[in-house]
């Protein structure tokens, strides 16, 4: 099927959807209970956030393990007397109760649960799964794509992966598809007004919801889950208490200046496991997913940012708790550190090349400006005593000015020239750095910063002129520096 074909279904399946309410028969036989959310709400940005087809890593460190696991709660029982002649059947009680009331606390409104009709609208495959509903307004939500982006992590903390051929949507609505192991759950959300006359026959959806109160803003987000029948019983229902019985990984060379990685594992009770990938920026880390509770997993990694990075194991069980285990292995920086050498310890971030490059020094009464000519095509630092430091760009061409012939500096003080004074007279520097205590030395400067790092955020070194070590961090927003050690 091409690609215009594929869009028109899933658009004619997202009206379907919408106006089905996506639920359909068998109604369900017991009232929906209603799970008020029990945590302070994470409320959506303001910013729609579309779903991604892969997941999502943690900003600053891997999703850590669930500090108090959510009770279970018995909204989710077996029909008594409904069943539908299709494969799907709902998820373990534990895991739909996790998820509706985890959607509860993600929105921040109440969400009602029942056990429906469910159809795989990309293979046809029928039967029945536990859905969780949530409603609100305008004042509850900014839009579809915020919830979407919400819902999205808390599905992907949990272990669950977008299926990107279940993605759909339209002014009013959206609509994706996620899995773990057998088990897939299919998002929806729409957006309507509270009364069909708000808006008129003919009138653009967008036109007609931008002029609505919020109060008149309706929200409806669904989120049915099921699996295979057959395994009901074994991938998604934890029967033993989690746990991780073994972790291990072996790297060798692979021949192409990186490293080749075999994982085993072992654990119990789990319903889902992957491995992050410490050999990447935690901020933009990676994930390796669809793996078996216990097995073998073999992989190329063709380099690393940390030193002798930390490759960790996350599984999970039917009950949401989440535990993990790190393993380090040998894998050195590909650049050489020469400042630190050695003797950083593991999962030290690795360094950028270094430069050596023409620098220059001069010493004011508050601190001292250091210029390299080759770092950022060239740079003038400001160093203030106390530890604060700001970066400047080198401006100054040799057609400008050298000084102010209107400044006269104090007795035995000097007026800075060139970039130095050009920084010093535009920035107001006089009242800070104050007067220059001698004339600028020049010196061969060495530099280096961390990988991928900037001189507006992490670290980076320098050498000055006395073969004393700098430590900088962030000097664009004005950052600190310290004497870190004596090099020779």
């Amino acid at each position: 099927m091409n690609t215009k074909k594929l869009r028109r279904l899933l658009d004619i399946m997202l009206v379907a959807w919408l106006l089905a309410g996506c639920g359909g028969s068998p109604a369900p036989t017991d009232a929906p209970t209603a799970i008020p959310p029990t945590a302070t709400p994470v409320l959506p940005t303001a910013t729609p956030i579309p779903p991604t087809a892969t997941p999502i890593p943690p900003t600053a460190t891997p999703i850590p393990p669930t500090a108090t696991p959510v009770p279970p709660i018995d909204a989710f029982a077996p029909l008594a007397t409904t069943e539908d002649s299709g494969d799907l059947q709902p998820l373990s009680p534990g895991v739909c109760n996790d998820l509706a009331d985890a959607m509860a606390q993600t929105l921040g409104v109440a969400v009602t649960t029942a056990e429906v009709a469910f159809q795989d609208y990309v293979d046809g495959q029928t039967g029945t799964g536990c859905q969780a509903t949530a409603t609100g307004t305008g004042l509850d939500f900014e839009n579809v794509g915020d919830l979407f982006g919400a819902l999205t992590e808390m599905l992907q903390a949990r272990g669950w992966s977008e299926d990107v051929n279940y993605a759909g949507g339209g002014p009013g609505g959206m609509l994706a598809g996620y899995r773990q192991a057998e088990g897939l759950c299919l998002l929806a959300a729409s957006s309507e007004p509270s009364e069909d006359s708000l808006c008129a026959q003919d009138e653009p959806f967008v036109a007609c919801w931008e002029r609505l109160a919020p109060e008149q803003q309706i929200y409806t987000v669904t989120l049915n889950c099921a699996q295979h029948a057959a395994s009901s019983a074994s991938s998604m229902t934890a029967t033993e208490p989690l746990s991780i019985d073994s972790f291990t990984a072996e790297a060798v060379d692979n021949g192409d200046g990186g490293k080749t990685v075999t994982f085993n594992w072992q654990t119990s009770g789990a319903t889902g496991v992957r491995i992050f990938n410490g050999a990447t920026f935690v901020r933009f880390g990676t994930w390796w997913t669809d793996l078996p509770l216990d097995g073998t997993y073999t992989v190329d990694i063709a380099g690393t940012v940390y030193k002798n990075p930390q490759m960790t194991l996350h599984a999970a069980d039917a009950q949401g708790n989440e535990i993990s285990q790190a393993v380090g292995i040998d894998m050195p920086c590909q650049v050489e550190d020469k400042f630190r050498g050695d003797s950083s310890p593991p999962g030290t971030i690795c360094p950028a090349e270094s430069i050596e490059t023409a620098a220059a020094e001069q010493r004011f009464s508050n601190g001292f400006m250091i210029w390299l000519e080759d770092v950022d095509g060239g740079t003038i630092l400001v160093f203030y005593n106390g530890g604060r430091v700001n970066q400047f760009a080198d401006t100054w061409q040799p057609d400008q000015p050298e000084s102010d012939p209107n400044i006269t500096p104090p007795g035995g003080m000097y007026q800075p020239l060139r970039g130095f004074g050009k920084v010093w007279r535009e920035n107001n520097l006089q009242d800070t750095l104050g007067w220059a205590i001698e004339e600028e030395q020049g010196f061969d400067g060495k530099w280096q910063r961390d990988m991928s790092a900037s001189l507006s955020s992490d670290t980076a070194y320098l050498i000055n002129r006395d073969f004393q070590l700098i430590r900088i961090a962030g000097p664009t927003s004005g950052g600190n520096w310290e004497f870190s050690s004596a090099v020779n």
